[in-house]
């Protein structure tokens, strides 16, 4: 493989070249890494999801990547991977009346299992049932509303099965389609930064969603079947628990820094170079997505970036949690950083002002 066939990561190009106008030398360039992109996700990710997930292409005039159950891919569910100018999404979509209506009987049905699928997948990630208007006239379905649409943990168990129960009644009347998605964002800085670790992070969020494929495929009808695909799974969950005691269990960090009036205005925290190791997945990571927490908020659009010469942490927030340290501090004042490494290895940080 030349290294031009190989994946390095999605440079900063890749986001940018989506929002300019009229040059193609840019977006040709773009499509050629997402390209690259896909193709290695679809040979790195594993066993159980190249069963779940065997066909993936790039849609040029779309500008997205996709993994999908079925070669159509809007048969069955799929997940695409979207460049934007600012952001990177990965999306599961389920879209078809068929796939939909098979699923949602059986959500609707097995409600508290449905509801622990969606919520365990944690912070980052957004859950979206939409409403939409079959129009005869109209090349696309109109939307019409959403069900329910907000960040996973935010939906508690009743307004998940109310969501589940109308879209599942909806589904059956002509004039509605009642699609859902489920997606996870990265900024593109947090996307780009990742070099080739980005591959390595999807894989680890695909397997999160197999669950949410399987309830809405055709072979799966939201169960663990006894063919050979069910055998997968159990030896798939069999692995995982031998390795759970190798897994370091949650470690948390509290560190207290002054912050200057460069910090407030741009957003950042500087840590030291011995935080680092705490956030590292790998000796070639450069960034990491962490989630944000601040004055009972949660904000899942930051990240930790390593910084040379030193490999000095740095956590660089997002627009939220941006804004509330604008709002609360001033130069000079003095922050607390509370970092825990979940069991599920995600990093969460809680910032409060120093007493």
């Amino acid at each position: 493989m030349t290294s031009e066939e190989q994946f390095n990561g999605l440079p900063m190009p890749v986001f940018t070249a989506f929002g300019w106008a009229g040059e193609e030398a840019a977006i040709t360039f773009a499509l050629s890494q997402l390209e690259l992109f896909i193709d290695t996700l679809a040979e790195e990710m594993s066993d159980l999801a190249k069963l779940r997930l065997p066909y993936h292409s790039l849609d040029k005039e779309a500008r997205l990547a996709w993994l999908a159950v079925n070669r159509e891919p809007e048969v069955e569910p799929y997940v695409a991977f979207v460049p934007k100018p600012a952001a990177f999404e990965m999306r599961i979509s389920i879209t078809d009346p068929a796939a939909l209506n098979r699923g949602l009987r059986t959500a609707e049905a097995n409600p508290e299992v449905w509801h622990k699928m969606i919520s365990s997948l944690g912070t980052g990630w957004q859950f979206n049932i939409e409403q939409r208007l079959k129009e005869d006239e109209a090349p696309e379905h109109t939307h019409y509303g959403d069900l329910v649409k907000d960040s996973v943990t935010n939906i508690d168990f009743d307004t998940c099965s109310k969501a589940t129960s109308r879209a599942a009644f909806l589904i059956t009347e002509e004039k509605w389609a009642t699609p859902i998605y489920v997606s996870r964002i990265l900024t593109a800085d947090q996307a780009a930064g990742m070099g080739r670790d980005l591959v390595k992070y999807m894989v680890v969020q695909l397997d999160k969603v197999l669950d949410i494929v399987d309830l809405f495929s055709r072979n799966g009808k939201g169960k663990t079947t006894k063919s050979k695909a069910g055998g997968t799974t159990r030896k798939k969950r069999a692995t995982k628990k031998a390795k759970e005691p190798e897994v370091p269990q949650p470690k948390t960090f509290s560190y207290t820094t002054e912050l200057k009036g460069l910090h407030i205005r741009k957003g950042f925290i500087n840590l030291t170079p011995g935080h680092w190791p705490f956030f590292a997945e790998g000796k070639r990571m450069e960034t990491r997505p962490i989630t944000i927490s601040f004055a009972g908020k949660a904000d899942p659009t930051s990240a930790v970036w390593r910084l040379t010469p030193d490999d000095q942490a740095r956590l660089v927030l997002g627009e939220p949690a941006h804004a509330w340290l604008a709002a609360t501090f001033k130069a000079d004042s003095k922050v607390t950083v509370d970092a825990l490494r979940t069991p599920d290895n995600n990093i969460e940080v809680m910032l409060s002002p120093a007493e």
